[in-house]
This record gives structure tokens, C-alpha cells and sequence, in this order.
């Protein structure tokens, strides 16, 4: 009988290599000379959504608007990634309205110079951004996640 060393790559979770080393142990125990073991699908990292300058969080939803009215079939770009395998999918929550916000660096000078340190007018943007990347690796166990930029 020939064994071959399974070594499950980093990526895979400890409940993913839990599930693994339980089968094997299963297939030890029972005796049997062959046996199949369907490995854990590929685990995908958690995604973290940034809007879009002007755009609102609501843009990237399960339900993507169409131009005429109503929704789109597939759903938006949170829908078409939890069918493509990704379980955790936050979204930075920004409305259209918060983007008015970076006027206010218009009373910098260094803004208006084009000097300014990316918190003068996107301080309140890249808070949100830590907060949503806090949760969405906490949700997933931890693991480190994909920024969308859009």
C-alpha cells in the first residue's frame, strides 16, 4: 500500500487540517486499503469593498439597480462574489452624502497645493476602511482579507 504525504498548504484553516487529519485517522481505523478523501474546498479570504469616489456603499449591494428601474438578475458585486466562492464580503459603509466631506479640504492649503497628507480630507474614508477590515477578518476567524478598490 503506498501513502502519500498529504501536507495541506498554509492557507487552509486548523478546522480545514482538523477535517483532514480526522479523515485520515478514519481511514486508519477502519482498514481499508483505498480510500477516497475530498479535501476542503480552496478557503478564499474575506473581501473588504471600497466604494468609489462619490459612490455609495448601496452600489455594490446584493441587488445592483439597473438604468431603467429594478434590479439586475445576478445581483451586484457583494452577489456575484458569494457565488464565486467568497463568504465574507463587507462593504465600507459610505453614502453619497459623506463624500462631501472632502470639500472641506478645499480650506487647506497644502490640500489645494497638492501636499496635503491623505487624512486632511479622507481621514473620515480611511477610518472607515480600518473599521470594515477589523470586522471582516474577526468574521473570518482572523484571517487576512482583499481590499476592492473601485
Amino acid at each position: 500500500m503506498a501513502v502519500a504525504a498529504l501536507r495541506p498548504p498554509r492557507r487552509w484553516s486548523s478546522a480545514a487540517r482538523y477535517l483532514l487529519l480526522s479523515a485520515a485517522v478514519l481511514m486508519l481505523l477502519s482498514g481499508s486499503r483505498v480510500a477516497f478523501v475530498t479535501p476542503p474546498p480552496v478557503l478564499r479570504p474575506p473581501v473588504v469593498v471600497l466604494p468609489g469616489f462619490g459612490n455609495d456603499a448601496q452600489d455594490y449591494s446584493d441587488l445592483e439597480l439597473e438604468p431603467t428601474g429594478g434590479t439586475t438578475k445576478d445581483g451586484g458585486l457583494k452577489g456575484r462574489l458569494h457565488r464565486r466562492g467568497f463568504e465574507h464580503v463587507h462593504i465600507v459603509p459610505v453614502a453619497r452624502a459623506d463624500w462631501l466631506r472632502v470639500a472641506l479640504g478645499l480650506f487647506d492649503e497644502d490640500f489645494r497645493a497638492g501636499s496635503a497628507p491623505p487624512d486632511t480630507a479622507f481621514g473620515w474614508y480611511l477610518d472607515r476602511v480600518d473599521e470594515t477590515a477589523a470586522e471582516a477578518s474577526a468574521a473570518s476567524g482572523g484571517e487576512r482579507g482583499l481590499l476592492l478598490a473601485h
